[in-house]
């Protein structure tokens, strides 16, 4: 070995060293701020709890951690639980899980182990359980805040088994924009169970709601059981009873502080005879009502586009007043 060789094998030797301590430098700062964001991401968790049980709520995401080193953050729930401020309204499920790329930390997806406990006053207490649900939850972290869900063979039941209604499919977007909130939603394959006797005569239902409401992005810390002092536009609520027939609803609604309702509503009936078969399944006894209803809307013709105004809780399709609607809560 010639002396020349040994002060370039030394230079290799110590740029060596170098780049390792580099990779070693590297690691240990990478480590360091995964380390610190997992503590974002845990402080924001409490952060988010906090402010619901402010308003009164009762949140919880029962020894929740944060694991998913080096590639990913991922949140586990070994429960979680909400109800509202009133106590009236609950959910719970047993796990859920929160998954974010380390390349790509403002797309959070979402599992939730089944079954779900639901409560609420209209139904009581529901057990749901489904093949599919999973969800996608995009924070206000340079962008519009939104979370979306899809879901897959829906089973509501009351605790003794009862099956309440199925539903085939859903999905549908929530998005909060400065201070209103838009929904975007749909479900294929609504059906009623015994507890409806009368709706369980329906053929199975989809359905599609294109939504605003004003300053609805409030509603989310808040008692969002009342809509009074809102107000919405409705580009699209559509009920169909098969592909031939459909009720859609498109317009503009509020609700004062009194809950009184204020709409002017363009309503279109897409094959009235087949609506009107479908309502009288279900609402027997409103049989005779409905056929001279359904005998009115004829002369528009098949695909009628009728107005319906509400003022003030009163209600007028066209020129024919037809009651009104008691206020809102």
């Amino acid at each position: 070995m010639t002396s020349s060789n040994l002060p370039q094998r030394r230079r290799r030797s110590v740029l060596l060293l170098w780049f390792v301590a580099l990779l070693v430098l590297i690691g240990v700062v990478y480590t360091f701020a995964w380390m610190r964001l997992a503590d974002v991401v845990r402080s924001r968790v409490e952060g988010t709890l906090t402010a619901l049980r402010a308003t009164g709520a009762t949140a919880d995401c029962a020894n929740h951690e944060v694991r998913g080193f080096p590639l990913h953050f991922i949140l586990e729930c070994e429960s979680i639980r909400y109800a509202d401020p009133a106590g009236l309204s609950e959910v719970s499920t047993a796990s859920m899980r929160a998954s974010a790329d380390i390349f790509d930390p403002r797309r959070i997806r979402i599992r939730i182990a089944q079954p779900a406990l639901v409560k609420a006053p209209a139904v009581g207490q529901l057990v749901v359980h489904w093949r599919k649900m999973d969800g996608e939850l995009f924070p206000p972290l340079g962008g519009d805040a939104a979370i979306s869900v899809e879901g897959e063979a829906l089973v509501a039941e009351r605790a003794q088994a009862e099956p309440m209604l199925t539903i085939a499919s859903m999905n549908g977007t929530a998005r909060a924009i400065d201070k209103d909130a838009y929904l975007d939603a749909r479900f294929e394959g609504l059906e009623f169970g015994p507890s409806w006797p009368d709706l369980g005569a329906l053929p199975p239902l989809s359905g599609k709601a294109d939504v605003t409401v004003a300053d609805g992005a409030a509603l989310a810390f808040a008692d969002a059981r009342s809509f009074r002092g809102h107000s919405a536009t409705i580009r699209e609520l559509t009920l169909s009873p098969s592909d031939d027939a459909s009720i859609t609803v498109k317009g503009r609604a509020s609700v004062d502080d009194e809950g009184r309702l204020d709409a002017d509503l363009k309503v279109r009936l897409r094959n009235p005879d087949e609506l009107a078969a479908a309502l009288k399944l279900a609402f027997p006894e409103a049989a005779r009502e409905i056929d001279n209803a359904a005998a009115m809307v004829a002369v528009l013709g098949s695909d009628p586009l009728v107005p319906v105004t509400i003022h003030k809780g009163k209600v007028t399709v066209g020129f024919i007043p037809l009651g009104r609607i008691p206020p809102l809560r």
